[in-house]
């Protein structure tokens, strides 16, 4: 099968918007709490100075503009961008209004561990669709300006090194007096980032269909390009499980053109080949990608070699192989560099995948290729589990007061373990709720980005981002 992801969207549609926030005045982000400020004017020569337009000065963040129609500054200063604090009040109505020039606070908070620095990702107060994800000093993530239904969930990103956010997507170009979000982002060194936009279209007053899209994006251009779209009825059509690892991408799929079946695929972006990962198959519960090799969630873990199509069996995700068993078996599986790893529900088989419970973290050796335990310590590890070079990241409840259940807790904690020393480390030991880990290399290093449930208004959560010791 031949796939062409060759429609530029930036030539057919508008011209996407690009705010730019920029910190003005003051150094960029360090591990100490940062105080920062700005006016009209020094926000207007700042602009000016990136080759952009003034769009506004809010909540001590310059926003430049690549529109340029109001280039002396007399246009709309009304935007809101910025975070004033984890204490804020929370409305339906608006998540963050600040006055110009106000004081913003890049907000650092200590770990659990030594060698672990996390800081808060400045960001509106609005509604999130996790995860996020990272490349260097880059973050991506969708977020909205509030919690207003017709506000959309744009796709936006934020650099450390410059403290400059940038809204890559606003969907302004997308016609829907529903949802509208630019979600699950990935994104490489070469400034690429590979997400997925929704929406929904009323085809009647008491009915509608949802569109889903897989997109890539350029940074440094803002030029997109369309590699797959979907439709069909709400709640069984999606595009999701997006990686990259260039040349190839892979997701997961379910349409009204395949019957709702949970399916798997891999294109490659050099020469427009799409493979079908799980042919005349369904059931499939994500998919990884890692230097070829794509991992296939499914009856079995599988790894197919997407270069000469070798597919190779290597746990079954039943525990029909440990006697006696009756659980409902292994899930979310991860591929790093030397393991493959998953949840595990053999030490409660009364519990599984659709109802996690005291689940364990077991892995697949690429080199020895042989199971091992991980983390078998007590309580639910999970249910969401993360890997990336070294690490692999986790949602853990040890320390909930029913740590073996995953319903309406309210204590939940993000642990890692370095695979190759087999090191544990606990992240955060905040109070509430740390849910959706993800891991970014920058540098040496390894981050892990989190998101922190701080209000009820909608769904709205705080980001963060927490550098892991190099062991």
């Amino acid at each position: 099968m031949r796939f062409s992801p060759a429609r530029l969207i930036a030539g057919a549609m508008p011209t996407l918007i690009v705010l730019v926030a920029c910190r003005c005045g003051g150094d960029s982000a360090s591990d100490a709490a940062v105080e920062v400020g700005c006016t009209i004017e020094s926000c207007d020569e700042q602009c000016r100075a990136m080759g952009r337009c003034y769009g506004s000065c809010a909540g001590g963040y310059c926003t430049c503009s690549t529109t340029c129609g109001d280039a002396d500054g007399d246009g709309d200063r009304s935007d809101s961008v910025g975070d004033d604090g984890p204490d804020a009040d929370v409305t339906d109505d608006q998540l963050d209004e600040f006055e110009d020039g106000a004081e913003v606070v890049i907000e650092t908070r200590d770990a659990a561990s030594p060698g672990i620095i996390c800081r808060k990702v400045p960001k509106p107060r609005g509604r999130t669709a996790p995860p996020a994800a990272g490349f260097g000093p880059l973050v991506a993530h969708s977020n909205s300006a509030g919690s207003a239904p017709a506000l959309p969930n744009v796709l936006e990103l934020f650099d450390w090194s410059s403290t400059v956010r940038t809204v890559l997507d606003d969907l302004s170009d997308v016609t829907s007096d529903g949802t509208r979000l630019a979600t699950d982002p990935t994104l490489d060194a070469a400034g690429r980032v590979l997400y997925v936009r929704t929406f929904f279209e009323d085809t009647s007053p008491t009915d509608y269909i949802t569109h889903n899209e897989l997109r890539m994006l350029s940074i440094a251009t803002t030029l997109s390009q369309s590699l797959t779209t979907n439709q069909g009825d709400p709640g069984r059509t999606t595009i999701d499980s997006v990686t990259l690892d260039y040349p190839w991408v892979t997701w997961r799929d379910a349409s009204e053109d395949t019957s709702y079946l949970w399916l798997a695929y891999a294109l490659n972006l050099e020469t427009d080949e799409k493979i079908d990962l799980v042919p005349r198959d369904s059931g499939v519960i994500g998919v990884g990608l890692l230097d070829g090799m794509a991992l296939v969630d499914q009856t079995f873990f599988t790894l197919v070699d997407l270069e000469t199509g070798e597919r190779r069996l290597i746990v079954r995700r039943q525990c029909d192989d440990i006697s006696g068993s009756r659980c409902d078996g292994r899930w979310g599986a991860v591929i790093t560099p030397d393991w493959v790893a998953w949840l595990d529900s053999r030490a409660y088989p009364d519990c599984g995948w659709f109802v996690p419970c005291r689940t364990q973290i077991w892995g697949w050796n690429r080199t020895t290729e042989t199971e091992a335990p991980l983390v078998t310590s007590d309580g639910m590890h999970g249910p969401r589990l993360a890997g990336r070079g070294p690490w692999l990241a986790y949602e853990d409840q040890r320390h909930d007061p029913d740590p073996y259940h995953n319903a309406d807790d309210e204590e939940q904690t993000i642990y890692v373990l370095h695979l190759p020393t087999m090191t544990e480390l606990r992240v955060e030991d905040w109070p509430g709720f740390q849910f959706w880990p993800s891991l970014y290399p920058n540098g040496d290093e390894y981050h892990v980005l989190f998101y922190e449930e701080i209000g009820t208004a909608g769904v709205v959560d705080d980001l963060w981002d927490c550098s892991l010791p190099v062991l």
